[in-house]
């Protein structure tokens, strides 16, 4: 069975310290770390303090997310790339966190589906390299907008054939798979080994052509995202990781933090217990 969790991104305002409460208090298992919050942490703490925190509120860091638009960069934001995944991955090392999340780019006018393949998969090869050199794994989330050069599971799919799986991995965000409009059969092609972590979200029902269509999400089961089956599909190919609540509407930022992942943590067990643990 999957394992639930909270992305800190949905609790956009709060600090790391008041993650920690939230999921604590409310018994989640597991807390991605949003990492703009790390360096307001670390004005006042170390590394070695995270993660003592996370040992003392008896919650697990999942991932940490992320680093965009990492494909189709010139020669300096190579350079700029290659700094922030050490950087990263330094904290994921240092705290237990097993996987770092990277975003694909947008899309530039003129650019084949063969190049976005190529490039996408030179990149998380080259960043694989640096990323198992502190024990830690690559998430790679799509983007399910016209707007992002990788944008439906499918062209994932492609593009780990020619990625070495051991270091990095697909995330499957509900939201963005259903805006993918991709077949939830799709999934079932995927190796249980190639997804390393879900995100939940409903979302309503527009047409998402990039980013800004996450002020659509919605909590789990207030939606048209067909979540249920999605799960389904996860389990039926052997995914038992974390699925994880995230949200990016900014109704949701202005919520109370512990109101928020109280919220969504009835909703999933209300509507998903038979798939996703919650405690």
């Amino acid at each position: 069975m999957m394992k639930y969790g909270i992305n800190g991104l949905s609790m956009f305002y709060a600090p790391i310290e008041s993650d920690f409460e939230v999921t604590s208090k409310l018994g989640y298992e597991y807390l991605e770390i949003w990492w703009p919050k790390i360096g307001d942490y670390l004005k006042n703490h170390t590394l070695s303090d995270l993660a003592a925190d996370f040992k003392r509120y008896g919650v697990k860091p999942a991932n940490l997310t992320s680093i965009e638009e990492i494909t189709f960069r010139d020669k300096a934001g190579k350079k700029e790339l290659e700094e922030l995944v050490h950087q990263t991955s330094e904290v994921c090392q240092a705290v237990g966190c097993p996987l770092l999340e990277v975003v694909p780019s947008k899309m530039i006018p003129g650019l084949t589906r063969q190049q976005i393949v190529d490039e996408t998969a030179d990149v998380l090869n080259e960043l694989s390299e640096i990323v198992k050199t502190y024990g830690i794994k690559l998430s790679f989330e799509f983007v399910g907008a016209k707007a992002y050069t990788v944008n439906s599971l499918e062209l994932c799919l492609e593009i780990m054939k020619q990625v070495d799986s051991t270091y990095a991995g697909i995330v499957v965000d509900t939201f963005h798979f259903h805006n993918s409009k991709s077949p939830i059969d799709l999934i079932r092609q995927a190796k249980a080994e190639q997804i390393v972590l879900v995100h939940l979200a409903d979302g309503e029902d527009v047409e998402v052509s990039d980013l800004s269509g996450d002020k659509y999400r919605l909590l789990p089961g207030d939606g048209v995202v067909n979540i249920r089956d999605i799960l389904i599909a996860l389990r039926d190919v052997g995914y038992k990781g974390v699925a994880s609540f995230e949200t990016i509407r900014p109704e949701h930022h202005k919520m109370d933090p512990m109101e928020l992942a109280s919220q969504a943590k009835e909703k999933v067990k209300a509507l998903y217990s038979d798939l996703v643990e919650v405690h």
